[in-house]
Parts: structure tokens; sequence; C-alpha cells
């Protein structure tokens, strides 16, 4: 073999060297990586995933996916889970639990996970649903008349929650129905006839009075039917509305519909009315579009907190996300229900109450699953 054969070889194995290197060279800087996210605890139904995280230079928000029982999913490969402009975090919604945060690195809810260059694996185990006890003092009319109306508005409320992923129930075990119609209260009493008027318009400046005489159990929602609450929108219908109170405590009128404990508890659970937000600083009320449902205009008065309506029946899934990680709602403060120690939680600076995308929660009025 002469000299140049001998050149070309090595000419065809040199430049078949470098195209190896330039290949691993690029395969490094740019292979098919992934991350994993299994989540698990359910049993029916998908499951819905919103993933936030760097990908190289840009900021992922709420990056949706669907799951399959006992099926992992497979997504691109997040780069970073903590940068100036986004943090890693993923909340899976499923049937029968609640929404469930997860926020990378942060030390609580261990497994943690982190996303970083190369494939990553994540677990987000869902909870059960989060029971609650419930007190409710019935102090004027007929107790067997009021008992029946508390019974039948706990059954409501419970139908709700169920069938909109709550992840929250009212524990029948722990529900107290208490007959106090009798007592012998001179402070009510007195109340009752003020202004020639026999059925005293109560409002959450008479809590002491209620309160009174044992009336009231601490670290828990404690419900009053009275004979009318005061409203001055509902003039001439006080023994229909009901209001949540400081300190978790709920009035409500004796005639009360069964939704409208449901809708009061939201309150306790950081939930506002959905009517007074706004879209270009009109109030949604006066607008034609529905940010809350595709139906149009109209359907936002059968959302669980529209401040007046007789249709109430639905929540988004940015309205139950927010009413399980809000900081001091009744279900995360300390003094009472207490039911997500070290778990992520969220304030109002974090998750607004508003209408457009945040980068640490999602849309008030994001939908993931069809109108119901």
């Amino acid at each position: 073999m002469d000299i140049i054969w001998k050149l070309r070889i090595w000419l065809v194995l040199g430049l078949l060297g470098i195209a190896a290197l330039i290949a691993a060279w690029v395969f490094y800087l740019n292979p098919e990586l992934y991350d994993v996210i299994q989540v698990t605890n359910w049993q029916t139904g998908q499951v819905h995933v919103l993933v936030d995280g760097m990908r190289g230079i840009n900021a992922i928000n709420d990056e949706h996916h669907t799951m399959a029982p006992g099926s992992p999913i497979t997504i691109n490969d997040f780069t970073a889970s903590d940068t100036a402009s986004m943090r890693g975090q993923i909340i899976a919604f499923a049937e029968q639990r609640p929404p469930t945060l997860k926020i990378a690195d942060d030390g609580l809810d261990p497994p943690t996970f982190t996303w970083s260059y190369g494939t990553n694996f994540a677990y987000v185990g869902l909870p059960t649903q989060y029971p609650i006890d419930l007190y409710v003092w019935v102090t004027s009319g007929n107790f067997m008349v009021q008992e029946g109306k508390a019974l039948e508005a706990i059954t409501r409320t419970n139908e709700i929650w169920l069938s909109q992923h709550q992840g929250i129930r009212i524990n029948v075990n722990g529900v107290h129905i208490m007959n106090r119609t009798g007592d012998p209260d001179q402070d009510l009493t007195t109340l009752n006839q003020m202004d020639g008027d026999p059925r005293h318009k109560f409002d959450c400046t008479d809590l002491g009075l209620f309160a009174a005489g044992g009336r009231k159990m601490d670290n828990a929602i404690n419900v009053y039917y009275a004979s009318r609450v005061s409203s001055p929108e509902h003039i001439g219908a006080e023994d229909q509305v009901g209001v949540h109170c400081d300190g978790f405590s709920i009035l409500l009128g004796s005639v009360s519909r069964p939704d409208l404990l449901a809708h009061e508890i939201g309150h306790a659970l950081n939930l506002e009315h959905i009517d007074k937000l706004t879209i270009n600083d009109l109030p949604i009320d006066g607008s034609s579009a529905d940010p809350f449902c595709s139906s149009g205009e109209g359907c936002r008065l059968q959302n669980l907190m529209h401040s007046a309506s007789d249709t109430r029946q639905f929540l988004t899934e940015g309205q139950t996300l927010r009413a399980i990680v809000m900081k001091d709602n009744v279900l995360n403060h300390p003094s009472y229900y207490n039911l997500r120690p070290n778990k992520p939680v969220k304030d109002w600076i974090d998750c607004p109450t508003q209408l457009t995308s945040d980068k640490e929660c999602p849309e008030l009025q994001l939908r993931l699953w069809p109108d119901s």
C-alpha cells in the first residue's frame, strides 16, 4: 500500500473521529432528556397536572399534562427549579382528591423534587379528602325544622365539593347540631325586642351574644341559625341570607337555601365573591364575556362564590386550589383545623384573586374538567 492510500485511510479515520467528537458534543448539549412525574393514591378518572419551571432560558408556566391511573407522565426536560423569573412547582388535580401542590426544593412534604439538567423524577402523593367537623347552633324557631335545614345544607355542601373535586368533606360523624332555642339569654331577648321588631336582624357585631353561654366551639367552624341576618343588598329577604364573620363563624337566616352554607364556608377558605372581580377595571357582571365557563354570559351565576344567586353549583380549579393552599384559611390555620401541617401554602401576594395567569398560581377561572 503506497503512502497516498495510507494518508487517505488516516484522513478518513480522522474525519470519522472528528465527527464522533462533534456528535458527542452535540448530544451533550442537546440530548433527548426528559423528566418523569408520578402521581399516586388515586384510582378513577384522569389526573390533570400543571408544571412550572425553566426550560433553558424559557420560563414555563402551567404546562398542562394528563395521565391515566398507574401511568407516569414523561415531559421535556426542565433545566432549573428556581430562578428570578420562575419557581419550579407541580399542581395535581384528581377526582375525589384535594388539589395538591409540590414546590421544588422546599424541603416540605417529602420526597422533594428538583428540576435540573438531566432526567429528574418527581413524585406527588395525593392525600385523601380532608374531613372537617362542624358545630351548628339553632338559636330560634322550631328546632326540628331548623335541624332538618342544617342537615340538608350539610348534605348539599358535600355534594358540591364532591362533584367539583374540592377534596374536602364535612365529617358526618363530626356534625354537632345544638338546640339552644330555649336558652334564657337576656341579651338575645333584648335584641329580639329592639326597634319594636320581634325579629332583630343579626350581624357579625352580635357574635359575642351568640357565643355567650357556651354557644361556641373553639378550633372549628361555628354556624348559627338565626331568625334574620342583616343584609343591605337583600332588604326584605333577611331570613334567606347569610354572612361569614371573623373567627370562622357563620350566621344563616332561618330559611336560607341549602347551598348558602357551602358559599359561606368558601369565604372561610379565603374565596371571594367572583362577581366583584373586574376585567379591564369593569365588573364582570357588567361584561358580556364570562370568564368562568364556556356557555356564555350568566353562567357565572352558577359559581358557588357568586354573591347573590339561586343556582350555585360549581367551582373552578383555580378556586379549588386556592381553597386548599391559602395560608391561614380555616383548613390551614394552626388554631383551627390545621389539616395540612408541613405542606406548602400560598399567601395573597403569591396567589391573588384575579382573572389572569400568575407565576405562583393558575388563573382563578381555570377549568380543567368540562363545565358541569
